[in-house]
């Protein structure tokens, strides 16, 4: 299958943090390697490592440090890198906070590539960035750090991840790095609010009749105007001072103004790009996103990223041996894994937001719910049927799509090209809500599809609850917290308590909201400044309920509100 409509979206770079950063000013600059034999670098991971001349950036040094390898490497986990290290005594970077370098990947059939770049102090801290680089030309990879100890700086690393090579690629690449410095800009302000003369406004535009506030740090005339596409002024009126906890700001008000269009604010001499005003705003945002998910698509083409992958990539049953195809869904980011957590979670927003807007918009809820299928498909395919699912697809690398032996199918045979299932109740619960979801939205334009998503959902459920009954987790999360997994459980009884009006549903849905509620800090407690209504991670009330890197903060809320809506009268709901 092909992805469609990709070129109907405009992703505007130049408005982009990155295109911004690259404008910044450098106050001043040192060379810290010069990609010659100054300073001998260090060499670790796959390929070979040289100096060259062959290529070099013009204006820059006239050599080049040069890494080539093979990206065949199709049974080779963890994901091997070809990186270089230049090594500082203690070095004194305190004056500067950016560090640069231009690196050129040279390839044939290569879309993109996942690059790491980290600097190390005396004390062993890291910072790291991972951008992605285009191939054959020259890419500026920088990336500023005020906030990290810059003093004694002891290490600079870099290279390619090797990502394995898809069957559109020849496997022999090659890296040029040139020109290693730090520089000195005008940092980005890391914490708080400090705008100084930046206007933060609604980027995906404004409601018609609804607020419309934009803020500044600085307006030297005190004034603002609103302008059109044309440039013709059509509100203007004064700034209004704020002081309070937060800082000192000038507040842009423009809620009075009504009239659709795309709009520009102006104080002093600065300008916003254009924004929007309607009576629905958000389509672009929701544009851009149905965009980004579908570049994330697994087992397809996707024009100008992938030609369809790991086709030959499955997850087999530990008990039983039973092998499932895996790809399709979305990939998690730039490692090209996926976890069925955010696949469910992605299709039941998905879902969510096809109710929101079919009644505005019927060929962006179309376009909407055609991606909430794609990601189902892949929850009703990875089911074995006995509560184990494919939980973690480390596909991690691009493949042949070849299974180059009949030993790479065996159980005990180690591999690239496999994952192991698990049977984990949030995970269950998670699956279900989704299907269930997906079953109401399909019920009338493909009822074999949505009676499926309503079969699959409820054996998942069952098999989670069980699971959670016996205290069954997965070995990759472990036991997740009481008010997140016992929301997810809620979340899943009461959709599908809506779909089929089976009592048993609604009973289970009841009797663990009262495990949600109990997590929740009910009354106002003896703080400088009391809140409640929040969640601790169980009844204990030890633990808030907080997530680092993923999170599922929505889970008791979302289930709890759920349930209202569908048990309004009973005694609880108020």
């Amino acid at each position: 299958m092909k992805t469609k409509n990709l070129e109907n979206f405009n992703m505007i770079k130049n408005e982009s943090a990155e295109e911004r950063w690259e404008k910044k000013s450098v106050l001043k600059s040192k060379t810290v390697y010069d990609c010659e034999k100054m300073r001998s670098a260090k060499f670790f991971g796959v390929g070979t490592f040289d100096y060259s001349d062959e290529r070099t950036m013009p204006g820059k040094s006239p050599m080049s440090i040069a890494i080539s390898a093979n990206t065949d490497i199709q049974d080779i986990r963890p994901r091997p890198s070809s990186n270089f290290s230049i090594a500082f005594e203690n070095e004194n970077w305190s004056e500067y906070n950016r560090l640069s370098v231009w690196v050129y990947p040279e390839s044939i059939g290569f879309q993109n590539f996942y690059f790491h770049i980290s600097v190390w102090n005396e004390a062993g801290q890291a910072l790291a960035h991972a951008p992605s680089l285009i191939p054959n030309v020259w890419n500026h990879v920088f990336f500023e750090m005020p906030g990290f100890s810059r003093d004694k700086i002891t290490k600079v690393s870099m290279g390619p991840l090797m990502m394995g090579c898809p069957p559109e690629a020849e496997p022999e690449v090659r890296f040029f790095f040139s020109d290693v410095q730090i520089e000195a800009v005008e940092p980005d302000y890391e914490l708080g609010w400090d705008l100084q003369d930046r206007i933060a406004y609604c980027h995906s535009g404004y409601g018609k009749n609804q607020e419309k506030i934009a803020i500044t740090g600085v307006s030297r005339s005190g004034q603002f105007a609103l302008l059109n596409e044309s440039g013709k002024e059509v509100f203007a009126s004064n700034c209004q001072k704020i002081n309070n906890d937060y800082g000192k700001f000038f507040s842009l008000d423009f809620s009075s103004f009504n009239l659709e269009g795309k709009y520009r604010l102006k104080t002093d001499d600065r300008l916003t790009p254009l924004f929007e005003i309607s009576g629905f705003p958000f389509k672009n945002a929701i544009l851009q996103s149905l965009k980004f998910l579908k570049s994330l698509r697994c087992g397809c083409e996707v024009q100008g990223v992938h030609s369809p992958c790991h086709l030959t990539h499955h997850t087999i049953h530990p008990l039983d041996g039973r092998l499932i195809s895996d790809h399709g869904g979305w990939h998690d980011a730039g490692d090209v894994s996926q976890y069925e957590i955010c696949t469910a979670e992605m299709v039941h927003a998905l879902v969510d937001l096809w109710g929101k807007v079919r009644s505005r918009d019927k060929q962006l809820a179309d376009l909407v719910l055609d991606e909430a299928k794609w990601g189902a498909n892949w929850l009703l395919k990875t089911h074995f049927g006995d509560g184990f699912r494919s939980l973690a697809v480390l596909y991690s690398i691009w493949t042949s799509n070849q299974i180059k032996s009949a030993e790479t199918l065996k159980p005990e045979t180690e591999n690239s090209l496999k994952s192991v299932a698990e049977n984990g109740p949030f995970e269950n619960f998670l699956a279900s809500a989704a299907l269930s979801a997906v079953s109401k939205a399909f019920v009338d334009s493909d009822p074999v599809f949505s009676k499926w998503c309503l079969r699959i959902s409820k054996a998942d459920f069952g098999f989670g609850y069980d699971g959670y009954e016996k205290g069954i987790f997965t070995k990759r999360w472990g036991k997740g917290p009481v008010a997140q997994v016992s929301g997810s459980l809620v979340l899943a009884a009461s959709q599908l308590y809506e779909l089929t009006n089976e009592q048993a549903y609604l009973e289970k849905a009841i009797k663990f909201a009262d495990e949600i509620i109990a997590c929740q800090q009910a009354d106002y407690p003896n703080w400088k400044k009391p809140l409640r209504g929040f969640f601790y991670e169980d009844p204990t009330h030890q633990t808030l309920l907080t997530f680092e890197h993923r999170g599922h903060e929505q889970s008791p809320v979302h289930a709890l509100a759920k349930l209202c809506q569908l048990a309004p009268d009973h005694a609880k709901a108020g």
